[in-house]
């Protein structure tokens, strides 16, 4: 009994020498001769003979992979298997496997296991969505907001009595910080998209001198995030330490 499947896979990877060979060990299993192909950031696809070649394929910034495809194809068409990883967010592997339905479960759990050791340990951050970030922590920082007054209002420290709801200039400063919010979210969003594109990419084909460049991108990426932790938990300390006083 035959069996196949076809998925678009959300998934952030990091393909190296060692991987690619794995990769395509497991593939070639499954069919005995593989097509390669890549596409580059010069706008051409090349077609590559076997895995020398694409080791071999220089990955200049100027001729930089976007895109990986391996495809196969048994003589007697009993058996077809068509990978691709390509940089881009939402679909990032395409996978169709066909075939006798036990080759087929154990490509399928080999690509499985492949897949998990590619995933880098940035992925978190890779798939993160800039504007939910964002509207996240404005979120939770509106929600802080308004349980600081609600707190401060029941234990009688503010008094509401007095307050003047019409006053003309505390409703227009009111307008001004809520456009200034905004304006200073969009400007987080496409700051965020740009850091997270640079040093958090979906998809890193780790060869020639794409190797280099990855591992000087992964020297910035420990430090970015050591330092978001460090400024984390200094925040949280810094917040203990003032309640304790005010007590």
């Amino acid at each position: 009994m035959n069996a196949s499947r076809t998925e678009f896979l959300d998934e952030v990877f990091v393909l190296d020498e060692e991987e690619l060979r794995k990769l395509i060990g497991s593939l070639l299993d499954f069919a005995p001769a593989l097509n390669i192909s890549i596409k580059c950031s010069d706008k051409l696809e090349r077609k590559l003979q076997n895995i020398e070649d694409l080791l071999q394929f220089e990955n200049s910034p100027s001729k930089e992979i976007l895109s990986l495809r391996l495809s196969g194809l048994t003589d007697k068409y009993e058996r077809s298997v068509t990978i691709e990883f390509e940089n881009k967010k939402g679909a990032s592997v395409y996978l169709n496997l066909d075939g006798p339905e036990d080759s087929v479960l154990s490509l399928s759990s080999a690509l499985q296991d492949r897949l998990t050791s590619v995933r880098p340990w940035y992925a978190f951050f890779a798939q993160r969505d800039a504007v939910n970030v964002v509207f996240a922590f404005l979120g939770l920082s509106f929600l802080g907001l308004v349980c600081f007054v609600a707190f401060n209002l029941l234990t009688g420290r503010w008094n509401s009595d007095g307050a003047n709801t019409n006053d003309p200039k505390a409703t227009m400063l009111a307008w001004l910080i809520i456009i200034g919010i905004l304006f200073v979210s969009a400007i987080a969003v496409f700051l965020l998209n740009r850091t997270q594109r640079a040093l958090f990419p979906i998809g890193v084909f780790a060869i020639g001198q794409g190797k280099k460049r990855y591992a000087k991108k992964e020297w910035l990426r420990t430090s970015v995030v050591v330092a978001f932790v460090i400024s984390v938990v200094a925040g949280i300390v810094v917040l203990i330490i003032t309640i304790a006083i005010q007590k």
